[in-house]
């Protein structure tokens, strides 16, 4: 039997693996129709990629040209934790100027989940280790995001990385502080 989690985030991924082996093995059935690799390819993207950054307590990596005009605007305490729905307040532009985006996107995780399930090794454990490794998001300028290939940065979250520094950003980190909201995560 599997022990009671501790946190949020462990109970996130206890309820959500079982969805996440789903999904993946029927993406990997090549007999199931397209529709449904289709389903399963946005099932896994919309109920799990995308709601992992309300329950990870981490910082943005933040451009250094983001943080340079979030300080012009007056929030450069703020772009490196906050969340995709208070973006346009911050935003002078609405959602126009700034971008916040996954480093080691979508694609790279469905494909590296779908290896490690494909081998037999995608567990809780190994899912929630593997969320905690590699899932980074970024605060930076919409024109900067136009120098990113979209998917595939590569299959490590070092290779993503490295495509941030050959396009020319200079992705900065900020040292580890635990806040109210953070701690709140964890709970």
């Amino acid at each position: 039997m599997t022990p009671k989690t501790s946190n949020r985030l462990d109970r996130l991924v206890e309820s959500l693996t079982p969805m996440v082996k789903h999904a993946l093995n029927e993406y990997s059935d090549h007999l199931a129709p397209r529709h449904v690799r289709n389903s399963c390819k946005y099932r896994f993207k919309q109920g799990f990629y995308y709601q992992l950054s309300r329950y990870l307590p981490q910082h943005h990596l933040v451009s250094r040209a983001a943080l340079e005009l979030s300080k012009e605007l007056g929030f450069e305490d703020e772009c490196w934790s906050m969340e995709w729905d208070e973006q346009p307040k911050y935003d002078p532009l609405g959602r126009k100027t700034f971008h916040i985006e996954h480093i080691f996107t979508g694609e790279m995780f469905f494909q590296a989940l779908k290896s490690l399930n494909d081998v037999g090794e995608l567990n809780e454990k190994t899912l929630l280790q593997f969320v905690l490794d590699n899932y980074r998001t970024a605060w930076i300028l919409k024109e900067e995001d136009k120098k990113l290939v979209k998917s595939n940065r590569g299959t490590t979250l070092q290779d993503a990385l490295n495509h941030y520094e050959e396009v020319g950003i200079d992705l900065l980190y900020k040292p580890w502080e635990a806040t109210s909201r953070q701690t709140a995560c964890l709970s």
